[in-house]
């Protein structure tokens, strides 16, 4: 338990400077800083500036909330209006590009599956395989370099060379 201190407040009889000085070192000899002379320390009739320590206030043992204790309160007004609408917005158009906005093609059921982005990159053709293959390659190589061996980059290399041989089989070399 820490313990304040108690101050007192003595005048150097030499230049008149107050000092603020523990009570303990009453009847010592304290050396003035603005004049430098020697002086014993003497109680003044003023009373002290810090007191001792107070003895703290009772506290209450903590008690863990139950669930009555919210039902009573009201909903915060930040929370009572909110819009009952969903939010949607509306497709942005690139403004570096002078075609048209094309058409959300993830809106059909056709790439909504857990092998949507793969199933993309077949129907993008030989290119489309050749380049789910530089990324499994890439992702493998990285992975190997910081010392993790990803599973899925070979899973994805035979994804890509099945939409390459799929691509060269039906013709479609730049997508459909």
């Amino acid at each position: 338990m820490i313990t304040a201190i108690e101050k007192i407040q003595v005048t150097c009889p030499q230049c008149g400077k107050r000092l603020t000085v523990p009570a303990e070192s009453l009847g010592k000899k304290a050396r003035c800083p603005g004049c430098s002379s020697l002086f014993p320390l003497q109680a003044s009739t003023e009373a002290p500036l810090a007191q001792a320590p107070r003895a703290p206030a009772k506290v209450e043992p903590y008690r863990a909330p139950t669930a009555g204790d919210y039902a009573s309160q009201p909903i915060p007004p930040l929370q009572q209006n909110l819009p009952t609408t969903p939010i949607t917005s509306a497709p942005v158009a690139n403004p570096f590009s002078s075609a048209p906005p094309a058409a959300a093609t993830t809106s059909s059921g056709k790439y909504n599956h857990g092998f949507g982005w793969e199933h993309r990159g077949w129907d993008a053709g030989v290119l489309g395989g050749l380049a789910m293959m530089g990324i499994a390659v890439l992702w493998f190589v990285l992975g190997l370099a910081c010392g993790i061996i990803f599973y899925y980059p070979p899973v994805l290399f035979v994804l890509g060379l099945v939409g390459v041989i799929r691509g060269l089989v039906t013709g479609n070399v730049t997508g459909r």
